[in-house]
């Protein structure tokens, strides 16, 4: 490993050297996660440390939880569901809708609303609680990490939580990124995930 100031140099298991810049705007990494990436890249060949998916870092502090929750909060304010897709402060149109919102099976094995997911999605951001994972992506072409960390998000969507038969919970991974005309931040929905508590649905009842 190469530390260059801010930047630590990792070489993959196939011989590819990959700079990792260790903060951003939302959170840095601590040494311990630093050293998860380097393990993760020393024993991956170059193809899966380029892949959409990134190199998953899944101890994450509850500072860095927090940090990220917070900075939804911020972007969404005291908006509705509605007014937050209408002033579209949530992107879906990447990977995302490309090659998962728009794949019916996918949505039903994930748990998701087919004819409602946007809506979901949006939801489960405002209800979020927990971030599971800070995702470290890096381009192909330039072998650097993105100046953007992507963070798997656990949250709520569908009924209040206070009622034990509505409670789903759901997991997304997004990143944040900057209005070009406005200069504001907003939120890149990268792709869905299968919860890991899925619903147990009640049966209906028979009254004949």
């Amino acid at each position: 490993m190469i530390v260059l100031g801010n930047n630590h140099v990792f070489r993959s298991k196939d011989g590819v050297e990959y700079t990792l810049t260790v903060s951003e705007d939302v959170v840095q990494l601590n040494d311990g996660q630093v050293e998860l990436v380097k393990e993760k890249i020393e024993g991956s060949e170059a193809s899966v440390v380029e892949s959409n998916s990134g190199v998953p870092i899944k101890v994450v502090t509850d500072e860095q939880s927090q940090a990220v929750i917070k900075l939804i909060e911020s972007i969404f304010k005291d908006l509705s569901i509605e007014e937050i897709l209408e002033l579209e402060l949530v992107d879906f149109t990447g990977h995302a809708r490309q090659d998962r919102l728009s794949v019916k099976e996918i949505l039903i094995e994930r748990d998701w609303d087919q004819g409602n997911v946007e809506h979901e999605i949006v939801e489960s951001l405002k209800r979020a609680f927990r971030v599971e994972q800070i995702r470290v992506r890096f381009d192909p072409e330039t072998k650097e990490s993105w100046k953007r960390f992507g963070f798997r998000i656990r949250g709520f969507k569908g009924k209040n939580r206070d009622e034990s038969d509505g409670l789903d919970d759901a997991q997304v991974v997004i990143n944040f990124e900057k209005d070009p005309e406005e200069f504001e931040e907003t939120i890149m929905v990268i792709t869905i995930l299968e919860p890991d508590f899925k619903p147990i649905k009640k049966p209906k009842m028979d009254n004949h």
